[in-house]
């Protein structure tokens, strides 16, 4: 979990900073240039009008701009921090393209290595999931672990209520079901939570790789629409003046 974290901290930080000096730029900045194009009383190109519509909306309206952010984030933390927001957090995770599988697979090596650990330590395997129940970071997650706790409690082993619930892989059932029915389950828990600790290390590369130049390429269209809106306006001029 703490990898996946890592991993998106630095394009989220990126993308945060590029958006803050567009914001400037259209803000601040290119008012002054749109107010220049004014006085020159010239035809605008296309891009250059919807860049003073953007610039002006933006200018004018600055301040409650500036609040309604300030307000969104500040409804956001605390909507985070109640069990409600939370749970629809997680749930949200599990339903992103990009990143549900390292979320579930992370969520997963997590559960199997802690449980390896634990089996390998002599802890009975009740008492393991209610240790892992506790401190499972997904709360989807966490809920289908408690229904298989439950079906445990009952008498139905482990992969068996795993089985009857699509959250879990159906490889991590089936290496669990061979673990119960040869006593080596410990093994099979340490078997999959290596295997999906180099999956979810894999994949965030993976995905660290494509979040950067995606990151870059949209950075250099927004610049570029900047740059041609300026710049049009002035051939545009010059033109007038030959």
């Amino acid at each position: 979990v703490k990898k996946v974290k890592r991993a998106l901290t630095y394009p989220s930080v990126i993308l945060i900073v590029a958006l803050l000096v567009v914001l400037l730029l259209i803000t601040y900045v290119l008012p002054e240039l749109m107010s220049m194009f004014d006085k020159m009383d010239a035809e605008l190109p296309l891009p250059t009008r919807i860049l003073k519509a953007i610039s002006d909306t933006a200018s004018d309206h600055a301040f409650l701009i500036f609040a309604a952010v300030i307000a969104i984030v500040i409804a956001s933390v605390l909507a985070l921090r109640t069990p409600a927001g939370q749970l629809a957090k997680d749930r949200f995770l599990l339903r992103m393209p990009l990143i549900k599988t390292v979320v579930l697979q992370s969520n997963m090596a997590l559960f199997s290595r802690t449980g390896s650990t634990l089996m390998a330590a002599g802890v009975p395997l009740p008492r393991i999931m209610d240790i892992i129940t506790q401190v499972a970071p997904n709360r989807i997650i966490r809920n289908a672990l408690r229904e298989v706790q439950e079906g445990l409690v009952q008498g139905h082993g482990l992969a068996k209520p795993m089985a009857m619930n699509a959250i879990f892989p159906p490889l991590m059932v089936q290496m669990y079901t061979v673990g119960e029915q040869t006593g080596t389950l410990d093994a099979s828990m340490e078997n999959v939570a290596t295997f999906y600790e180099s999956e979810v290390s894999a994949r965030l590369d993976q995905l660290t790789a494509m979040m950067e130049p995606m990151i870059v390429v949209g950075i250099a269209v927004v610049v570029g629409f900047i740059a041609l809106s300026v710049i049009m306006p002035m051939y545009t001029v010059l033109g007038t003046l030959e």
